[in-house]
């Protein structure tokens, strides 16, 4: 008797299928995303994550797209953007609090007020956050705080 592979999981609510993800990159040109959604609040993303590994799929993270380029034969697997909750930037006192989907320029300008002396580099390796990508590589440092 052999073996027949189950059926991958419908996707949840919100998941497009072949998005054209151009759309989302300054260079506008590349294909289409097998998978693409928005997360806005930490139970969407958590949801969208256990469908993906259910089904076997690909996880990559979209950020503000201006370092992006699109293969033209698309991407395969789920393609994630962080938006609402999961893009906002909270400050206390002298530390800021970046979600994945933070955009950069709003955490540089309130890193860049006088009353703000260092922002701390959310450390979610594998979300794949573009701005904690950014931050690291530009102002990141062995104890973990970006400098401003």
């Amino acid at each position: 008797m052999s073996a027949q592979s189950e059926p991958s999981p419908a996707p949840p609510q919100g998941v497009r299928r072949d998005f054209p993800i151009a759309r989302l990159s300054t260079v506008r040109t590349g294909g289409a995303a097998e998978f693409f959604a928005r997360a806005g609040a930490e139970e969407d993303l958590l949801r969208l994550l256990r469908w993906a590994q259910a089904a076997g799929l690909p996880v990559n993270v979209v950020g503000s797209g201006s370092n992006l380029l699109i293969a033209d034969e698309g991407v395969a697997g789920l393609v994630l953007k962080l938006d609402r909750e999961l893009a906002n930037i909270e400050r206390d006192g002298q530390t800021m609090l970046c979600g994945g989907g933070a955009r950069l320029p709003a955490v540089a300008a309130g890193a860049a007020r006088p009353d703000h002396a260092s922002v701390r580099c959310w450390s979610a390796r594998r979300s794949g956050s573009a701005t904690h990508g950014v931050m690291s590589r530009s102002r990141g440092s062995s104890d973990g705080w970006c400098r401003a």
